[in-house]
C-alpha cells in the first residue's frame, strides 16, 4: 500500500487571485445550480456580485487553501 501525506496551507487570496476565485466560485455555483435553479448569464457565467468586496469591505477576507504532497 502507497500512502503519502498532503501538505494543506491556507493562504490569504492577494488581489492578483481574484481570478483563481472568481473560477472556483463559479465552479461552486455549477454545483449548486442542480438544487437552487441558477443559470448562468449571457456570457456563461453564473456571476458572484461581491467578489471585489472581499477585498474592499471590512470584515471580509478572502483566503485560498494550497494542498499539495
Amino acid at each position: 500500500m502507497v500512502t503519502s501525506a498532503l501538505e494543506v496551507e491556507l493562504h490569504p487570496a492577494q488581489v492578483e487571485d481574484k481570478s483563481v476565485l472568481r473560477n472556483l466560485l463559479e465552479l461552486y455555483a455549477y454545483d449548486f445550480s442542480e438544487y437552487d435553479g441558477a443559470d448562468v448569464d449571457a456570457h456563461g457565467l453564473y456571476g458572484y456580485e461581491r467578489l471585489d468586496h472581499y477585498w474592499t469591505e471590512e470584515g471580509r477576507a478572502p483566503f485560498l487553501w494550497h494542498i499539495g504532497t
